[in-house]
């Protein structure tokens, strides 16, 4: 068959064949039949296809190879639904340009046109509707407009009544009535009867506004939000504070003070407390809360007795002393005589200061008893890092402190992989019974007592295991890498004026053993060789398999005594002093023995920690 002879309306389709040979790339390997192959879809028509290659000759020599192929078939001869419907939009919107002047009017010729032909393959695939009779066209007013029919999957093409006869559909009758009533619009479709409405007069220049049931059910539920706000804003809080802050004193048995008070709406609305203060008894120590959230009980909130379902308190330091205080101050809201309750206790960014370290940005809750007593005080950091729990006893709280991967500072460097503290909380003493740090590669264990007051007092005893000696340099500060691993035992006390110099004052005495360590900048092989007279940096370090001591801690110094350091054929002895400034001072016996050999020789420490100075000191 000749390739011009194809009809340009012809639409190709892929064959099972053609749709396999798209996915397999030697199937075709002529670059131009593929592309064709590729580009037939089913509804393009030939002359589609020529356009879009641009080479209408190639293009259909390669339908022909295809179809010869089996890999394309032949759909149809017509056009598609959707082109037989936008070409008889388009001929609808002709024919309205060309319409005929119909023979009753006055104006224009009577002659009429004749509709133009149809095509002829939607002339076969259309059915025959036989003419309607022209309406008279107005002779003033706009011309109704015709909605063009959607045609159907044969071709057909369905007309209305009222568009067969060339007028347009009726109007709505809210359109032509004007907006139904609410009973007519719940008028249900089997009611009989006309809607008699007179027709409504609307003002073309001025919209009328209707008022529609959704918008009154909205309008009804913003009003009690508009109202609520409004009483927010400008209810007269100052003049319930003196009654709120009379509340609190009567619960909790102690003065309260109160510095403002109002509502919060989120995230839940609840009664906003600022500044709470109440006084200790006695000597005890006050409690201050930045803000307490107070959510009553609806059902109980004009009730003789108020009760407040949760209270959340911020802004809380939690010391010895306060956990008490806090604890008495419920065991007295639970009286049965007490004007307010409570059922649960929250707490967020709150501070916990125990042995002079404070922890912030904690957060927890307080259990309470079906008595309304409090049961547990637990706090927790934010990414639970931390807790902390206190429970209450006769006299005083059982405290428990877990930590994993804890930095004692926000920014610090240094991490302590987990400990566990148990003990004893009293109003001024806390025992710690068992101590277990897990840092610097090692463990440390012991037990302490830390007394607080007027003049802080710190004591106990512990003991460290395979303790990385280059870790805990650096943790202290010092430039110097040490190396080694430390086990020992030391016992230690502390009194001060106040919290902040406590440490300064520390002091004890204890036992040392490093093994397989170095001593940096302290070369005593070198300065045995060279014995030098005057002081001299000779840098390097003595590597040592053994170094063993007693360990003295004064306020000023770190004294290291009867040490005893092994290095295969090297022993030394002696003592060395580290001052808070990192000064040094000490001296050290060495002696070599080997093969006929045998020298000795004193050797004074001095300098600083960072750079040692060495000499041949008198015998």
């Amino acid at each position: 068959m000749d390739p011009d002879l194809i009809d340009p309306n012809l639409v190709f389709a892929k064959t099972a064949s053609g749709e396999e040979a798209v996915l397999q790339r030697t199937r075709v390997v002529q670059r131009n039949t593929r592309m064709v192959l590729i580009l037939v879809d089913g509804n393009a028509t030939v002359a589609e296809l020529c356009d879009k290659t641009g080479n209408p000759q190639m293009t259909r020599s390669a339908l022909l190879e295809l179809e010869r192929d089996g890999l394309v078939d032949r759909r149809a001869a017509y056009d598609s639904v959707w082109q037989r419907g936008e070409k008889a939009r388009q001929r609808a919107a002709s024919d309205e340009t060309t319409a005929p002047v119909s023979e009753f009017s006055s104006f224009g010729t009577k002659e009429q046109t004749a509709p133009p032909p149809l095509p002829a393959s939607q002339a076969s695939a259309s059915f025959d509707v036989p003419p309607a009779r022209e309406a008279p066209t107005p002779a003033r007013g706009p011309r109704p407009t015709v909605h063009d029919p959607a045609p159907s999957e044969s071709g057909t093409v369905f007309l209305s009544r009222a568009q067969a006869a060339g007028t347009s559909s009726a109007a709505p009758v809210e359109d032509a009535l004007g907006p139904l009533s609410v009973p007519e619009r719940w008028r249900p479709p089997w009611f009989g009867g006309e809607r008699q409405r007179r027709p409504v007069q609307v003002s073309a220049h001025r919209p009328r506004f209707i008022l529609t049931w959704p918008l009154v059910v909205i309008l009804l539920l913003l009003v009690p939000v508009v109202l609520a706000l409004v009483l927010v804003l400008i209810f007269p809080y100052l003049n319930y504070q003196p009654a709120v802050e009379a509340a609190l004193t009567q619960s909790t048995g102690r003065q309260a003070r109160v510095d403002s008070l109002g509502i919060d709406l989120l995230p839940t609305p609840a009664l906003r407390l600022d500044g709470v203060r109440l006084e200790g008894v006695g000597e005890g120590a006050p409690l201050v809360v930045g803000k307490a959230r107070l959510q009553p009980v609806l059902s109980k909130l004009f009730a003789e007795r108020m009760l407040f379902d949760d209270v959340e308190l911020r802004d809380l330091v939690l010391a010895p002393s306060t956990f008490g205080e806090l604890a008495q101050a419920l065991q007295t809201a639970a009286r049965p005589g007490a004007r307010a309750g409570v059922r649960h206790l929250s707490l967020s960014n709150a501070e916990l200061a125990l042995a002079g370290l404070v922890i912030g940005d904690l957060r927890g809750e307080i259990t309470l008893s079906g008595e309304g007593l409090a049961e547990v005080i637990a706090l927790h950091s934010a990414n639970r890092e931390l807790s902390f729990e206190a429970r209450p006893q006769a006299t005083a709280f059982a405290i428990r402190a877990e930590g994993l991967k804890w930095r004692p500072r926000a920014n610090s460097s240094q991490v302590v992989d987990s400990f566990v503290l148990q003990g004893e909380l009293r109003a001024m003493t806390v025992n710690v019974d068992r101590m277990e740090f897990r840092v610097f590669d090692g463990l440390l264990s012991g037990k302490a007592t830390l007394r607080a007051g007027s003049e802080p007092l710190l004591s106990g005893e512990i003991a460290f295991e395979r303790v990385n000696a280059r870790k805990l340099a650096e943790a202290l500060g010092f430039e110097q890498g040490f190396l080694g691993e430390g086990t020992g035992r030391l016992r230690f006390s502390a009194a001060a004026d106040a919290w902040p110099s406590l440490l300064s004052t520390l002091q004890g005495d204890g036992t040392l053993t490093v093994k397989r360590g170095s001593l940096p900048g302290i070369d005593l092989p070198e300065a045995l060789r060279r014995a030098p007279s005057v002081p001299l940096a000779l840098g390097g370090a003595t590597r040592f398999e053994q170094l063993t001591g007693a360990v003295r801690l004064t306020p000023g110094f770190i004294h290291l005594s009867r040490l005893s350091l092994s290095a295969g054929a090297m022993q030394a002895a002696g003592y060395i002093d580290l001052g808070r400034e990192l000064d040094l001072r000490g001296r050290m016996d060495v002696e070599m023995r080997g093969r006929g050999e045998h020298s000795a020789l004193p050797v004074a420490i001095s300098g600083s920690l960072n750079a040692p100075l060495l000499k041949a000191a008198d015998r």
